[in-house]
Order: structure tokens, then C-alpha cells, then sequence
């Protein structure tokens, strides 16, 4: 009960942390650019890692990755809003070793005075275990990794952020380019997470590995609701008025409820603490029209469930490029 309490208390704070307040900003530090639509092309390269732990000493540790080197999206934005979709992505070069992932992500802010607001939907089907091969015996120069092609992961958040140095500060210059920051700036900023995850599969612990899971060797899926708060810093370096430098980082805590699907027995349902943080960094070209910004994000959100841990990590590299009318 006790934890059912936190967990509301939460998302109290959380709400209405993020509701609007009315600021004043000095444009000679930024500038909006609400009135003037935009769109813009991104190209990214992609990993999310899956990794599953039985909190053992010195047993072997699951680590499911599924890759994109060239994913292709588009992103229009106009009055504080902007939607972004990809359109299409390459597998891995060496797909014979690994696997072809089958993805799709769909997200969207909104963002004004000093908070920003984010959403975002993600699918992938298709993961390989980097730390298990196929067939461990295989003599080969490059053997193929352990496979598993239905696995299904479905990423939902949503997450709003808030902005002290509203006054002389803007991440939406350097995340979107829906403003425009003339100069150095940086704030600390505080935020709420809500998250859910979805994962399945006909079986998630590989056969070789189950004689080290015990009870969850049989796990076929998991559905994780979490909610966190988090708290980071960011600084904007501007040189010549037009190209920047950011960097981003965050660490929070949560809880997470979590319910365990088995294929030889009832469910499990669970409530623990979550940890998740994040490091950003970004640099590019704000012009009168044309705008570059070329960024990398590694994201982590660690789950630690009875006797086995799931963490689930991000890495983008992420190249756009825009055009505002």
C-alpha cells in the first residue's frame, strides 16, 4: 500500500510541476519561431539494448540488441508543436550475423515559455544476443549470434521537462529548432517520466541459458508501468550568433509496477524502484531559414525485479537537417 501511495504521490508532483506558468524572456539571448513553419529531413543510426541479468555472480548476462544504421524520417513543426515520423531504415551490415530488426517510431513535442514536452511510440521486432553465439561450437571467422526474430518490445513515454533560466535559456533551440538561441546560456532543469513497456516473445531466456534463471526461465513477457522524476543540467555554447555547442544530463529515480507472464505458471506482479538518467550532447547551424543539428543520445532505464534485472538502453546518432518557410 505503502508503495501505491508513492506512486500516486508521484504523479501528483509530477502534473502539476508541469503545468503552464507565465515568464518573461530576453530575446537578445533567443528568439522564437512559432509564427514560421518548418520541416525538416533526419537520418539515424540506432541501437536499443535489452539487457536481462539473474543477479547472480559470474553467470552470463543476456544482452538483446537490435540495430538501425540508416533510418530515414521527416518532421514538421508550426505553432509550438512538431510531429516526426520515420519513413524507412537499413539493417545491419553484417545482417547474416545478426538480424534484421522491423521498427517504427512516431513522436511528438510541444513546448513554450520554459518547459518542453515530449511523446514518443516505439516498436521493434527482431533482436541478437551480442554476448551468445547461434552455435557456440561453429568454426568460423564470424559466427552468427544467437537470434531471436519474435522478439516484440513496444516502448510508450512521455516525458515533460521544465526549464529554471527561462529568461536566457532555450532547449528548444538546440532539440528542435523551434527557437534560436543568440547567446551562451545554460540552466538545471527537473522532470517527470511515465513509461510503459511491453515485451514478448515465445521465449525470452534462450534454452542454453534457462539452467540459470530458476523460476523465470520460462518468462514469455513482461508489461513495465513506470513513473520517475529526474533532475539535470544543460549549457548552450554560441559562436558567431548562428552555430552552437549543447550538452545534457539527467538522473532520476522512480517506481515501476511490473507484471511477469510465464508459460508454466501464473503471473507475477511487482513493484520496485527504477533508476533512469541520460547524457545528450549537440552541435550545429541556426540560419535565417536553413538550420543543421547533428546530436547523440544515450538514454537507461534499469528495472530490478526479484532475483533478475532488466535495463533497456538507447543510442542515437541523429542528423537533421530543416527549412523554415
Amino acid at each position: 500500500m505503502t508503495k501505491k501511495i508513492l506512486l500516486l504521490g508521484f504523479l501528483l508532483i509530477g502534473v502539476s510541476k508541469l503545468g503552464n506558468c507565465q515568464f518573461m524572456y530576453d530575446t537578445l539571448y533567443y528568439q522564437k519561431q512559432f509564427d514560421r513553419p518548418m520541416i525538416s529531413v533526419y537520418q539515424q543510426a540506432y541501437k536499443y539494448n535489452l539487457i536481462i541479468s539473474s543477479n547472480k555472480p559470474k553467470e552470463p548476462i543476456i544482452n538483446y540488441q537490435a540495430e538501425s544504421l540508416n533510418e530515414i524520417g521527416v518532421t514538421y513543426s508550426k505553432n509550438k508543436f512538431s510531429v516526426g515520423l520515420n519513413l524507412f531504415g537499413s539493417p545491419p551490415l553484417d545482417e547474416a550475423r545478426k538480424i534484421k530488426t522491423r521498427f517504427f517510431n512516431l513522436g511528438a513535442t510541444y513546448c513554450d515559455k520554459n518547459y518542453l514536452k515530449e511523446f514518443n511510440l516505439q516498436w521493434l521486432r527482431g533482436f541478437y544476443d551480442i554476448n551468445h553465439l547461434r552455435n557456440p561450437n561453429q568454426k568460423s571467422a564470424n559466427p552468427a549470434f544467437f537470434q531471436n526474430p519474435n522478439l516484440n518490445i513496444i516502448n510508450i513515454k512521455y516525458t515533460g521537462t521544465r526549464f529554471t533560466n527561462y529568461k536566457h535559456f532555450s532547449y528548444n533551440a538546440v532539440s528542435r529548432g523551434l527557437h534560436k538561441q543568440n547567446k551562451t546560456s545554460s540552466s538545471f532543469l527537473y522532470a517527470s517520466q511515465y513509461a510503459f513497456q511491453h515485451i514478448n516473445s515465445k521465449s525470452i531466456i534462450p534454452d542454453s541459458l534457462k539452467r540459470f534463471y530458476d523460476n523465470y526461465k520460462e518468462l514469455r513477457a513482461s508489461n513495465n508501468f513506470s513513473i520517475s522524476g529526474s533532475i539535470g543540467y544543460t549549457v548552450t555554447l554560441v559562436l558567431a550568433k548562428s552555430f552552437f555547442i549543447n550538452g545534457y544530463a539527467n538522473i532520476g529515480i522512480g517506481l515501476s509496477d511490473n507484471i511477469l507472464i510465464f508459460s508454466d505458471r501464473p503471473y507475477v506482479n511487482l513493484t520496485q524502484l527504477t533508476s533512469q538518467g541520460g547524457t545528450k550532447f549537440s552541435f550545429g547551424y541556426h540560419g535565417p531559414h536553413w538550420f543543421i543539428i547533428s546530436s547523440s543520445n544515450f538514454d537507461i532505464n534499469f528495472i530490478e525485479v526479484k532475483r533478475i534485472s532488466l535495463n533497456f538502453q538507447t543510442l542515437k546518432n541523429v542528423l537533421s537537417a530543416g527549412y523554415r518557410f
